[in-house]
C-alpha cells in the first residue's frame, strides 16, 4: 500500500446523518479531484479514534476527516495517542460537513465537497499548534489533544446541553444559542484559579474559561478574536462574575469579535495553563465534547500537525 494513499475516516451520523445521505457526493468529489483512498466509517461516538490508530498502524500516513468537528477531534486524538510514528509525520485532510465546522472557519475552508478535495488534492499544508489537555473523569486522569479550543464552566455547560440536544435528533444553525439560553437559566460562577506559564493570572470569581487555538467555537462564536494556530501560544479568555441582566446585554458581542470590548472579561496568552476549581468541580470540553471536570492542564505543542489548507 503508498504511503500517499489516504484514508477517509467518516461518521455517518455528522449533520444529522449528512454525511451518510451524501457519502456519493463526497465520494464522487475525492476520486474527481485524482485522491486514491481508502473509507472506513465509524459506528459509535469514540470510534473514530481507534479507526486512526489502526489505519496509522496499517501504513496510512495521510487521513481524511469527513464529518463535523466531532469528527476531527477524534481523528486528530488518534493520530496523537498512536505510537508507530511522530505525528508530524501525519497529514490530515478534512471534509467538514456538521453542524458547527468551526475549525474550518479559520482557515476558509467551505463546506463544499469538491472544493474541500481539491485543497486535499493541491498538496498545500500547514503545520498547526496542537494543546495536550489533562483533566479528570471520576477521579481518573484523561489526556486529549485539542485541535481548536476547549472551555471550562458555562462554556462546557453549553456543550453539554447541545450535544444532549443533538443527541435527541435536534439539529441546525442556532442549536448552540439555544443550548447557551437553557444552560444561561442554571449558571453559577466558581472561584477559579489560573495560572499561565507558572505565574498566577486570575483568581476570583468567574463564569468560564475559554482556551482558544483558533477564533471560532460555538458554530461562530468569537471568543478569541486575535488567535493565531501556530504562533506556539493559547489564547485565554476568563469572562467574569456578570450578572445574568449583562450577559443578555452583552451575549450578542460573541459573534461580532468585540468580546475584548466587555468590561468583565480579561485575556492573555500562554504556552500553559493550569486551571482549578476552588469551591467544587466544572464540566470541561474540549473541541466540543465534554471529558471531564477540573483541574485541568493545558500544554501547547508547537506545529505539531500536518493540516492540508488553502
Amino acid at each position: 500500500m503508498s504511503r500517499q494513499k489516504w484514508m477517509a475516516i467518516a461518521n455517518p451520523k455528522a449533520g444529522k446523518n449528512k454525511v451518510l445521505e451524501e457519502w456519493s457526493q463526497i465520494d464522487k468529489a475525492l476520486k474527481s479531484a485524482g485522491i486514491e483512498f481508502d473509507a472506513v466509517f465509524s459506528k459509535s461516538k469514540y470510534h473514530s479514534i481507534e479507526l486512526s490508530v489502526k489505519a496509522v498502524r496499517e501504513g496510512y500516513r495521510h487521513l481524511i476527516a469527513v464529518g463535523g468537528d466531532g469528527t476531527i477531534h477524534e481523528v486528530v486524538n488518534g493520530i496523537f495517542f498512536q505510537k508507530e510514528v511522530p505525528p508530524h509525520e501525519i497529514t490530515l485532510g478534512v471534509i467538514p460537513a456538521g453542524s458547527g465546522n468551526d475549525w474550518v472557519r479559520m482557515y476558509n475552508i467551505p463546506a463544499d465537497y469538491t472544493t474541500c478535495a481539491q485543497i486535499i488534492a493541491s498538496g498545500h499544508t500547514k503545520r498547526q499548534d496542537i494543546c495536550r489537555v489533562d483533566v479528570f473523569e471520576s477521579m481518573v486522569p484523561q489526556t486529549r489533544y485539542l485541535m481548536n479550543g476547549c472551555g471550562i464552566g458555562l462554556d462546557a455547560a453549553i456543550c453539554r446541553e447541545c450535544n444532549s440536544m443533538k443527541e435527541r435528533g435536534k439539529e441546525g444553525k442556532f442549536i448552540y444559542v439555544q443550548a447557551a439560553a437553557r444552560s444561561f437559566f442554571k449558571m453559577r460562577s466558581s472561584m477559579f484559579r489560573i495560572e499561565v506559564d507558572g505565574k498566577l493570572y486570575f483568581q476570583g470569581k468567574a463564569l468560564s474559561v475559554a482556551l482558544a487555538n483558533g477564533v471560532y467555537s460555538g458554530g461562530g462564536m468569537i471568543q478569541a478574536p486575535d488567535a493565531v494556530m501556530d504562533d506556539g501560544l493559547v489564547n485565554v479568555t476568563v469572562i467574569g462574575n456578570m450578572t445574568k441582566p449583562e450577559i443578555l446585554v452583552r451575549f450578542k458581542e460573541l459573534f461580532t469579535g468585540r468580546i475584548y470590548d466587555i468590561p468583565d472579561i480579561s485575556h492573555t496568552t500562554g504556552k500553559q495553563v493550569k486551571i482549578d476549581i476552588l469551591d467544587g468541580e466544572q464540566p470541561i470540553e474540549v473541541d466540543g465534547e465534554v471529558i471531564g471536570t477540573n483541574p485541568l492542564e493545558l500544554t501547547v505543542l508547537p506545529k505539531a500537525l500536518n493540516v492540508c489548507v488553502r
